[in-house]
């Protein structure tokens, strides 16, 4: 059950990751394509 909870959070600061990276680009005038 641990490694469960161990395996998403790590999925989730991963994916948290994505989030504001994409974030900043977007702020800074970027355009994700794709």
């Amino acid at each position: 059950m641990e490694n469960l909870s161990l395996e998403l959070s790590k999925k989730l600061h991963e994916l948290g990751v994505v989030v504001e990276t994409n974030a900043n680009w977007y702020k800074s005038g970027g355009m994700i394509t794709g």
